[in-house]
């Protein structure tokens, strides 16, 4: 934040997109209006540069040119990965042990879905429990983990 638009000597905008108030579809669209600014032309220049650069390394776009995974409405943002991305992230993953081996980490894995008084005990359900997937088995809640932690 700055206290004036006077310090902002350079600036872009760089997208339009419409939106509905408070999410509302039934309420009117809002114009958002999204832009960037600098207090030197430079420092715009370089920004534009870097998100360019950056584009052109989109993961999504790469992904999909070179095969290596792609993405169905089924699973949202999931990817499935694609013979060719296998091997990358077999080999990204063979890299991380190599590494962790060297420091002398130990990897661990832990189930994805654990009983509901694990997520009280831990704090997540403090903090997640609206966001969560359960399921019922033999009148026990379980639910699958929040995000990528041992529990």
């Amino acid at each position: 934040h700055v206290p004036s638009t006077g310090y902002l000597k350079s600036f872009k905008l760089t997208r339009v997109a419409g939106a509905y108030w408070r999410g509302d579809s039934h309420q009117d669209v809002l114009q958002r209006v999204y832009g960037v600014a600098f207090q030197h032309p430079n420092h715009l220049a370089e920004y534009l540069h870097f998100m360019e650069e950056a584009n052109k390394r989109d993961h999504r776009k790469l992904g999909k040119q070179l095969s290596l995974f792609m993405f169905s409405e089924e699973a949202p943002g999931m990817p499935f990965y694609l013979p060719k991305g296998q091997i990358v992230r077999n080999e990204l993953m063979a890299f991380s042990r190599e590494v962790r081996g060297k420091a002398q980490y130990e990897e661990v894995s832990t189930p994805f879905m654990m009983n509901q008084e694990l997520w009280e005990k831990s704090g997540h359900w403090d903090h997640y429990h609206e966001n969560m997937y359960f399921s019922e088995v033999d009148h026990t809640s379980f639910a699958l983990k929040p995000m990528n932690c041992p529990g």
